[in-house]
């Protein structure tokens, strides 16, 4: 079962390196939804390598506040047990065929194909970003991008990362549909809640009686 493990958030592996991102939070979250199929692909990638290894992703953005993984692949890489990098040519020859494929899809009328995540294992270690993949994240080129870390585990962490016109780092809600749950049925189902739920504060608790002397004395005074 895919789970947040409750120390993603800090810098993994041991090292002594800090790195302080550039980022400035923004201050509402977006929903990234992720079909199971896509999931199990990555924890596929990630049980069979003994090493880091990394890819990419297919998105396609809904709206303002949500996002959905349509599928994850991998690129020539090169690995070791604490690193993983995109062969230069291979990645270069990636984004040249993907503007071409876009182009070919905006004369037909087709939306453009996003490979806006990158994702990577960390193995057996924790499913944090560490320093180095923090580098990384704030050199980013593209408009905004969507990082992954997981491990074998099932583990991970995940941000949001908008880079133009202004660097921002947006809260993420990472959302699993399960075989049978589809996007519409969750869309419909969180339109009633909106319409129907109120969320208000919980009642105080009950007053605990104080024990003094043999007898039990009660908020106000009353004496058992």
């Amino acid at each position: 079962m895919p789970k947040k493990p409750k120390a993603a958030a800090t810098l993994s592996k041991s090292s002594s390196q800090t790195y302080h991102s550039t980022a400035t939070k923004s201050n509402y979250t977006v929903t990234v939804r992720c079909p199971y199929r896509v999931w199990q692909k990555l924890m596929a990638f990630a049980q069979k390598s003994k090493n880091e290894i990394s890819g990419l992703g297919y998105v396609r953005r809904i709206n303002s506040k949500c996002i959905i993984i349509d599928d994850v692949f991998l690129l020539p890489q090169e690995v070791n047990p604490d690193t993983t990098t995109f062969k230069p040519e291979a990645y270069r020859d990636f984004m040249v065929q993907l503007v071409e494929v876009n182009e070919e899809r905006e004369q037909k009328g087709q939306p453009p194909l996003l490979a806006r995540l990158q994702w990577h294992s960390h193995v057996r270690a924790g499913a944090g970003f560490s320093a180095q993949d923090m580098i990384v994240i704030d050199n980013c080129q593209a408009e905004w991008r969507i990082s992954l870390v997981i491990n074998q585990y099932e583990e991970y962490d995940i941000r949001l990362d908008q880079y133009k016109p202004f660097r921002f780092e947006i809260p993420v809600e990472l959302e699993f549909t399960y075989p049978g749950l589809s996007i519409e049925a969750l869309e419909a189902c969180q339109k009633d809640i909106d319409e129907m739920v109120t969320e208000i504060k919980p009642p105080p608790p009950p007053p605990t009686p104080i024990w003094q002397l043999g007898q039990t004395i009660w908020p106000g005074g009353v004496i058992d």
